[in-house]
């Protein structure tokens, strides 16, 4: 990682934190006291529609310096995944296989949920930041008083306000002989009986300040198809059927319309097709038959 805790943590000189950041410390504060112009919100329509908070220019820059040179500097849990250097939809996904009983739970708009109050209770107490370094991070990292979406630090940012969540669930998991991991917002208990313990989960979450999605709430048990941040787990971790016969069915468009390598769908073949390789190298290679087949080489 580099540095080690005690070299990102306890700044107490706003100097110190700019030289930490690599940003001259007056575009520092003249940022941070303007950073709500920097936004450009806008709708994301697909999957569904959210609203990306978007930030641009300068303030996006310090985000990802913020991001990379202190969030990203600090070790996580081992079974807190989501936006972790290194960590992936798979290695979350292993956790939770071949087990009895996997319940995913969505945290409803965590983001919008995750006020500036946590952002700044995390500089000043977990980083023991000063509280003008702490107040300085806080206004260039939240907009309109949350974590915003679209943001280059924001998963981190989410990964340790909700760090006090998760050791509670971690705790009451390995009570229960249960296995628990964090994909941001995406939270997935498994084991034996793991659904009996929903209410218990969710009384947690709500001790926390946060809530959840009822309908996004899915009991997967072995008998059926189990799925954990996209991932099928019953057996192997596997890529779900639905998935191969979409990428199927981008094989079959480029073929019938003769499309070149660098067409959009190419490339989007090409990115799926390396996914499925990562995940599991069988289905990989039965899609790149079929690819052959087709005529297609990538």
């Amino acid at each position: 990682m580099g540095e080690s805790d005690s070299d990102v943590k306890n700044v107490l000189s706003t100097r110190k934190l700019a030289s930490i950041l690599k940003i001259n410390v007056d575009e520092l504060r003249a940022v941070s006291e303007n950073a709500s112009s920097y936004y450009r919100p806008f709708i994301k329509k697909l999957p569904k529609p959210r609203e990306i908070d978007n930030p641009t220019g300068r303030l996006k820059i310090i985000q990802k310096a913020i991001d990379d040179e202190l969030l990203k500097k600090i070790a996580l849990p081992e079974t807190v995944l989501g936006g972790v250097p290194g960590k992936s939809v798979k290695d979350n996904a292993v956790f939770h296989l071949g087990k009895p009983v996997v319940v995913t739970i969505d945290l409803k708009k965590c983001f919008p949920n995750t006020k500036g109050i946590s952002v700044f209770k995390l500089f000043r107490n977990y980083f023991r930041y000063s509280t003008v370094n702490s107040l300085l991070l806080t206004k260039l990292t939240t907009f309109n008083d949350h974590v915003p979406q679209g943001s280059p630090c924001s998963s981190s940012l989410v990964n340790f306000c909700l760090l006090t969540l998760h050791e509670e669930l971690q705790s009451f998991s390995k009570k229960c002989g249960y296995m628990c991991t964090a994909w941001v917002d995406d939270i997935t208990i498994s084991g034996e009986g793991a659904e009996k313990q929903i209410s218990d989960v969710i009384r947690i979450i709500k001790r926390h300040k946060y809530s959840t999605r009822c309908k996004k709430i899915k009991v997967m048990r072995g008998s059926g198809r189990q799925e954990v941040t996209g991932i099928t787990v019953n057996n192997l971790v596997s890529v779900p059927k639905k998935k191969i016969s979409e990428i199927k069915k981008i094989i079959h468009d480029i073929r019938v319309k003769s499309l070149g390598m660098n067409s959009k769908e190419y490339i989007m073949l090409k990115g799926k097709m390396g996914f499925v390789g990562y995940v599991n190298p069988k289905q990989f290679n039965k899609l790149n038959k079929f690819l052959l087949k087709c005529g297609i080489k990538i």
